[in-house]
């Protein structure tokens, strides 16, 4: 693959890219296919820790939320991509996709281990008292 070509605007915005290989569509969709099945486990995961840890169990909700969502639009985007149809198969998407994917994580991650923390330490204290 050539990296000057991933780096130029009309690579991503085309409108009509280059046909989708089947390697690369099964590939893509079976990534996705585990981030669906990795968020069905986070969700079994958060039922059991409902009752017990419900701060926690918040915290694998939204974990699972973000894989079967984002999971489920990527398989989406590779269907686009993979018949051809025009604007809906553009590789921005992916790049869309990404963004999405990485922010989503952040968020999740900046609740897991900064707020948190100071949720279970203020439920401590009235806990103490």
């Amino acid at each position: 693959m050539n990296l000057n070509l991933m780096l130029s605007l009309e690579y991503w915005i085309a409108i009509r890219p280059l046909a989708m290989t089947s390697k690369t569509a099964i590939m893509l969709s079976a990534f996705f296919i585990l981030m669906i099945a990795t968020g069905i486990a986070c969700r079994a995961i958060y039922r059991k820790l409902k009752k017990n840890d419900r701060f926690m169990s918040y915290v694998w909700r939204r974990g699972a939320s973000a894989l079967n969502w984002m999971g489920s639009l990527g398989l989406l985007i590779v269907f686009f991509r993979y018949e051809g149809v025009p604007m809906l198969g553009m590789r921005l998407w992916y790049a869309a996709w990404l963004i999405g994917a990485i922010a989503w994580g952040a968020q999740i991650a900046w609740y897991r281990y900064k707020q948190l923390p100071k949720i279970l330490a203020a439920n401590h204290e009235v806990a103490m008292k």
